[in-house]
């Protein structure tokens, strides 16, 4: 159906009269159970009706186990459970991502957990079995790198620096150097990471990483990122769009700390 669909209408505008015909039209001379279902659809309720349609009742057995999973290690690591034994072997990138989704909510104050982070022992044991830390799903890396920075597991930053220096996605980039630099043990790592990557991200990316990095800090701070900045080797003058936003911000943020 999602190729028949991009292939009729590419490059071209769609009504929803037209996606409604369309969709009803498909299954016609093929699938009689299919074009049935399709045609009884609510179609007026869903295009045209005041707020959220009726959702269908959605099987969530993937996500349940990968919860149930999440939810074992967090016990594990409050000394509650032994070590959880599933396989994941079989399991698809999105349970995976599922599952890591569901140990930072759970850490991040989710419903029935003190727990703020893992300890190092858990992050060692979940690697083992895992693997996470050599994923080459970016979705997979990043929020199993933002599990490892919380805890403050110092064998993970080159990995994290690796992956931040390697590409410059915003969703992936922010939250990881916001991380890094709210653990004391990383926070360096994440200063001067960012003064090397710098011109290599994107203007905006490096405007907004330098905002998490100074909105919150004190004078102190301010003067030594801003002297990092005037002393760069690459210069004002040629250090193009990235260097010019991050001078700009840490203007700014000094002059607010002065109020």
């Amino acid at each position: 159906l999602v190729a028949a669909y991009l292939k009729k209408f590419a490059y071209t505008t769609v009504t929803s009269e037209e996606f409604r015909q369309f969709c009803i039209s498909f299954w016609k001379d093929t699938n009689p159970v299919a074009y049935t279902k399709v045609k009884e659809f609510p179609w007026d309720a869903w295009l045209y009706d005041y707020g959220m349609p009726p959702l269908p009742k959605f099987n969530k057995e993937l996500a349940e186990a990968a919860e149930l999973l999440a939810a074992a290690w967090v016990d594990y690591d409050a000394k509650l459970l032994h070590a959880p034994t599933t396989d994941i072997g079989q399991w698809t990138s999105a349970q995976r991502v599922c599952f890591l989704d569901a140990m930072l909510n759970m850490l991040q104050g989710g419903e029935n957990c003190s727990l703020k982070k893992f300890e190092i022992s858990t992050l060692k044991l979940m690697q083992e079995m895992y693997g996470f830390h050599l994923s080459k799903n970016s979705e997979i890396l990043f929020r199993y790198c933002m599990l490892a920075v919380q805890s403050e597991d110092k064998d993970i930053y080159p990995t994290v620096v690796r992956f931040i220096t390697s590409q410059g996605r915003m969703k992936y980039i922010r939250p990881l150097y916001r991380a890094m630099f709210a653990s004391a043990a990383a926070r360096s790592i994440a200063i001067d990471t960012f003064m090397r990557s710098k011109d290599f991200y994107h203007p905006i990316a490096t405007k907004m990483i330098a905002y998490d990095m100074t909105r919150d800090q004190k004078r102190t701070f301010l003067s030594r990122l801003k002297m990092k900045v005037v002393g760069s080797k690459v210069g004002m003058a040629s250090g193009g769009l990235g260097l010019i936003a991050l001078a700009a911000i840490t203007s700014v943020a000094m002059r607010r700390s002065k109020k």
